[in-house]
């Protein structure tokens, strides 16, 4: 582990674009060779290691656009891959933000209805139900709803 004293310009500089990038700093510095801590303490203007050019290089980074934007696509990334591995939270997520036959279960505009309680049965009935099963399930004109009407 490179202590803050190590730390270089170039890693300084490394660091503030896997922010950029989306990183978070535990991640950020773990990619540079070392820990969060030590770039902290960098940044903490009650420090006796602050470097204030380094720490504003930081809030920008942060602040950059570009970073909500990669942020939001590793996410997502990391959804459809859940997804993949079979994980049941991530695909009932993502038949609710993706299928359109699940639309009448999104809940907008904090509109509280029996949605509510017609997806608690959803979710409890998932567990159960075989790929084969959820898959006749989608494919039925009624999608979800005929599933919870047949699970009330």
């Amino acid at each position: 582990m490179i202590h803050v004293s190590e730390i270089t310009y170039e890693q300084k500089q490394e660091f503030v674009e896997h922010l950029s990038d989306g990183l978070d700093a535990h991640s950020a510095a773990a990619l540079v060779g070392t820990t969060g801590t030590q770039f902290r303490k960098l940044r903490n203007p009650e420090g006796v290691w602050y470097d204030a050019e380094f720490a504003r290089d930081c809030d920008e980074a942060e602040q950059n656009p570009r970073r909500a934007q990669t942020q939001r696509e590793r996410l997502e990334g990391a959804f459809w891959l859940q997804v993949e591995k079979g994980n049941w939270n991530a695909i009932l997520k993502g038949l609710l933000l993706y299928h359109p036959e699940w639309e009448p279960l999104r809940h907008t505009n904090l509109r509280v209805t029996g949605q509510i309680d017609h997806m608690l049965a959803l979710v409890k009935q998932l567990p159960s139900l075989t790929d084969e099963q959820l898959r006749e399930m989608l494919e039925a004109d009624d999608g979800p709803v005929a599933l919870l009407e047949a699970g009330e």
